[in-house]
């Protein structure tokens, strides 16, 4: 197990590098699975390599990603148990509160796929 640094998608193809070595490599995106929804760009991962060949990639436990699209939420709806799609910078899509708004940062656990918490950006 090595600790690699999401750098990139091409088409199907997501490219690592290794940290200690900056050997690169590549994961087709059934490789990759689920864990898409959370790669950004210099993102730290966890790569299973097997004959010197990826096999399996983890990402970080929890993520932040930001919001790029959501309906507004309902001015007055504080109820914490409403939620809503968001759809954020990787392309994925996690329901969240409806307090979510464009431009939120969310945190993510990659395990789950659940919204954990929005994170202030002052």
């Amino acid at each position: 197990e090595i600790d690699v640094q999401y750098l990139y998608r091409q088409g199907e193809t997501f490219v690592f590098m290794d940290n200690k070595t900056y050997e690169q490599y590549e994961l087709s995106s059934i490789q990759v699975d689920e864990a898409w929804k959370y790669l950004k760009e210099s993102m730290g991962c966890s790569m299973l390599l097997f004959n010197n060949n990826p096999i399996t990639l983890t990402p970080p436990n929890q993520v932040e990603l930001r919001v790029e699209y959501c309906e507004p939420g309902v001015k007055g709806d504080t109820a914490t148990n409403v939620t809503k799609p968001v759809k954020v910078e990787t392309g994925a899509e996690f329901l969240c509160p409806a307090f979510i708004n464009v431009g939120n940062v969310v945190k993510i656990d990659t395990r789950t796929g659940e919204y954990v918490a929005r994170v202030s950006t002052s």
